[in-house]
């Protein structure tokens, strides 16, 4: 039902390539009664679907502003970062939603903070979709809400009341008093030193912050993210742990059996409800329901079922990639089981290559060996050594020290052992030949002996993927939406040269203390760093700072630190600002910052440097104008540049015609002289400018310029990351993300 799923809520060629297999491996049984009953399973599936498809419709809410709501929230959905309120909550119909709440009040917020029961709130506010990706390859938001069944998000205006939720039946108290405890264990854990924090609310109660695997980062980049998610590991220690606890009370094997059955929902609860969790839990229900009864249920029967279950209750879940790993593994360690340990988890890694590759887009060269050695070492000192620690440090100051000191101990040399040679970034590889090495590993697995040529045409393919994503034939000119703030790429075919001008950044508003949240991931990680990853890239000839402006250099430093940059380029004058200099210098030699003024041309690079003509420190009359000539077009971008900038690049150079004009300013009226334009006759104008941003920007009076001039123009605010697709030198081809899809 997986192929269903897949063409239902994901790739459609992919669900039907998966569909087509399994008809044939069907029809190759000859066997008429798996036929019918597999025909009879796939029809009644499909109903499901299309009736899980309309109820779902139906209860996603037309968005609307200063709407009344109520919403059942428990305590452990409850948030508070800094002056925001964040719920998950249930409305009266059952459907779940997202809340967020801004208070101007600390006493406020810290009655907020002291929820530790079931709450009904009832609100007033606006209530929208999820917000949806812009970018290639970002993050989707909206869909993997949609994929949990969060149809809305709700900004709450004010907050009418609040009291107790009292539960309507036993069922609902016992799930009610799991999330009390849960609640009670978060709050309680926030006691413990900052490692063993960490670990013991990631690993133990599914609590996360925003920034657990920036914390992370050896875990992630070698490849050990499965150890991290609750899920069979954790299910299998749970089970141990409570039957010796009852053996020790010298209870029958009968009582404990039933005890574990009973246990287990209520231990899926307590964790938070993790999707990758809800297979192991079942999979362990049905081991203990059969064993009860006297029967045994083969793996695969077991494997099948519970996907069939995990599918029914929530159908888009093997679209995310912990539920990919989740089911991937476990599929790959019912062959493997008897294998000898190392080939066990190199044909593991093998299985969750293509699954990481898809969605992470690279891999470090010793995850083999990371998993080889760290997860045996994980299962039995890691994890009881959080578990253990995280409870009694509580009671005991010095023992929830020294587990903090060990685990930070093993945590940094995770950071560390990551941090040399061997990260490579692969790039996303097109989904049809994931989809062959998948299959290609599935059947390589299977085998009794296993087949060198197999595993040899595996590697080749994958060979083949990296060299066709590492030397494209096309190249791009990509505005990347981030919001209020430029940020481009100019790559050319074959990657002879990749260069990005500016980084975008966020603007500070001097927020109090009191107001201050976690600090996000910047946009520059989570769009354009991670676009280049996605396309092999993780080299840049050059970075091209316009001008000095947060929201054209604020994510410099990140780009420096993610990215192997030869040079940083400036307008003439800004390699001498201190506060410029001081935000870089810790990120590349101050040799490699290069200033550049009308007339240069930098080295391997496509562009000509237009402007500025003077020494400057910055300032948006001092932005470095580019232009180059790529896919049969002329190119200009002019950062914040103002009208008497512009004027005087026509009248230094007075025969200049634009193809393509990076509207100045992000469409300010600032920029874009009408004489400046109706002499460089752009036959298309370009705005990046943030979503309700509060400058107004583009202002009406540079739209009705183009309007009277005829230039159409693309905007990011309605297009989304605009792109021009080209090969060698011939004329390409627009894509606009928002449009596209």
């Amino acid at each position: 039902m997986s192929g269903l799923a897949i063409f239902c809520y994901g790739n459609k060629v992919l669900g039907l390539c998966v569909l087509i297999y399994w008809l044939i491996r069907i029809i190759y049984l000859k066997n008429i009664k798996i036929l019918i009953s597999c025909v009879i399973g796939f029809l009644i599936f499909s109903g499901y679907f299309f009736c899980f498809n309309i109820r779902q419709n139906q209860s996603q809410i037309t968005p609307v502003e200063n709407v009344r709501v109520s919403l059942f929230v428990q305590p452990d959905n409850v948030t508070v970062v800094g002056n925001q309120l964040r719920l998950m909550g249930r409305l009266s119909n059952g459907t779940k939603i997202s809340a967020i709440y801004f208070s101007n009040s600390p006493s406020e917020i810290r009655r907020y903070k002291r929820i530790k029961v079931p709450i009904l709130f009832s609100v007033k506010g606006d209530v929208a979709l999820p917000v949806q990706a812009t970018n290639v390859n970002e993050f989707d938001r909206r869909k993997y809400d949609e994929q949990n069944g969060i149809l809305n998000t709700i900004k709450i205006n004010q907050i009418l009341n609040i009291q107790s939720a009292k539960a309507t039946n036993i069922i609902q108290s016992v799930i009610n008093q799991c999330h009390i405890w849960r609640c009670l264990a978060v709050s309680q854990s926030q006691r413990l030193p900052k490692e063993l924090k960490l670990y013991f609310q990631g690993l133990i109660l599914g609590a996360r912050t925003q920034d657990f695997y920036q914390q992370l980062t050896g875990v992630k980049q070698l490849g050990l993210i499965h150890l991290f998610s609750i899920s069979g590991l954790h299910v299998s220690i749970f089970l141990m742990l409570i039957e010796r606890l009852l053996t020790l009370f010298r209870r029958s094997k009968n009582l404990i059996q039933w005890l574990l059955i009973v246990a287990l929902p209520l231990y899926f609860i307590f964790t938070g409800g993790a999707t990758g969790l809800l297979r192991a839990i079942i999979m362990a229900e049905m081991r203990l329901l059969f064993l009860k009864f006297g029967k045994q249920i083969l793996p695969m029967d077991n494997f099948g079922v519970t996907l069939m279950i995990c599918t029914a209750i929530q159908p888009a879940l093997i679209m995310q990639m912990g539920n990919q790993l989740s089911f991937g593994l476990a599929f790959c360690l019912m062959f493997v089981s008897h294998e000898k340990f190392w080939v066990q988890t190199f044909l593991m890694n093998l299985i969750s290559l293509p699954f990481i590759l898809f969605h992470i887009f690279e891999w470090h060269v010793l995850s083999l060996l990371a998993n080889l050695l760290i997860l045996p070492f994980f299962s039995a000192f890691i994890f009881p050594l959080t578990f253990m620690g995280g409870i009694l440090g509580l009671k005991f100051t010095f023992i929830g020290q020294i587990a903090n000191l060990l685990i930070g101990i093993f945590n940094a040399g995770l950071n560390n052992v990551a941090k040399l040679p061997g990260l490579i970034t692969f790039g996303k590889p097109a989904l049809g030949g994931l989809a062959f090495v998948f299959i290609a590993t599935l059947i390589l697995i299977g085998q009794k002996e296993k087949s060198l040529g197999l595993l040899s045409t595996i590697l080749v393919v994958y060979l083949g993927m990296f060299g066709m994503i590492h030397l494209p034939i096309h190249g791009e000119v990509t505005y990347f939406d981030i919001g209020q703030g430029d940020c481009f790429l100019v790559r050319e075919p074959f990657n002879r040269s990749v260069s990005m001008i500016d980084t975008g950044g966020r603007l500070a508003f001097g927020n109090s203390k009191f107001k201050e949240t976690t600090k996000a991931r910047s946009r520059a990680e989570t769009i354009t760093i991670n676009y280049l990853k996605s396309k092999g890239i993780s080299h840049l000839n050059g970075l091209y700072l316009s001008h000095k402006d947060a929201d054209h250099t604020g994510d410099a430093p990140v780009v420096l630190a993610n990215l192997n940059v030869d040079n940083l380029y400036v307008p003439l004058g800004m390699q001498k600002n201190p506060a410029f200099i001081n935000k870089v210098k810790n990120f590349i030699s101050l040799s490699n910052i290069k200033p550049l003024r009308a007339g240069s041309i930098p080295n391997k690079s496509p562009f000509e440097v237009l402007h500025p003509f003077h020494s400057g420190i910055g300032e948006n009359g001092d932005s470095m104008a580019l232009t180059c000539w790529l896919g049969k077009k002329r190119w200009l971008f002019t950062g914040d540049l103002d009208r008497q900038g512009e004027r005087d690049i026509i009248e230094q150079y007075p025969t200049l015609k634009v193809d393509v004009l990076k509207l100045g300013h992000h469409g300010s009226k600032t920029a874009s002289d009408p004489k400046v334009l109706k002499q460089i006759s752009p036959k298309l104008g370009i705005i990046s400018a943030g979503r309700e941003n509060r400058y107004g920007h583009p202002n009406e009076e540079t739209l009705q310029t183009l309007k009277k001039q005829g230039i159409p123009y693309f905007n990011t605010q309605t297009d989304g990351m605009i792109s021009y697709v080209f090969e060698g030198n011939h004329i390409g081809k627009w894509h606009t993300f928002l449009r596209r899809n």
